[in-house]
């Protein structure tokens, strides 16, 4: 479950795990010839599957989005994840952009993990 104040380091860390699980999900859904799930569906499905609990999920995405909240002008990073999320006033990215986003990361690392390391190069 997120922290209730992470670290930038911790929120980007978090983002790279968040980005390996929902490729791991994708291929599950792909195989079963379901559709991909939004981020945010993602996000919330994670968390209740981890936590166990509809209201405990909810709480770790409000501490997600104001983490988010706390680093996005620090880090373009965080900036992506949080317009895929549709948190940012830029129009959000769907599944689309991020089926694209999360192919080109596995080919730039190879399929290694983690996929982006745990600080920000920009």
């Amino acid at each position: 479950s997120p922290q209730l104040a992470m670290t930038k380091r911790g929120l980007l860390e978090f983002i790279s795990r968040i980005y390996t699980e929902k490729i791991l999900v994708d291929e599950v859904d792909d195989r079963s010839r379901m559709p991909r799930q939004s981020l945010s569906e993602f996000l919330y499905d994670y968390h209740l599957e981890l936590l166990g609990e509809p209201q405990l999920a909810e709480e770790a995405l409000i501490n997600i989005v104001a983490n988010l909240n706390q680093w996005i002008a620090t880090s373009a990073r965080v900036r992506m994840f949080a317009r895929f999320l549709g948190l940012t006033k830029q129009p959000p990215l769907g599944v689309e952009a991020l089926n694209m986003f999360l192919i080109g990361l596995v080919k730039v690392q190879n399929g290694q993990i983690p996929l982006l390391p745990d600080f920000d190069t920009l």
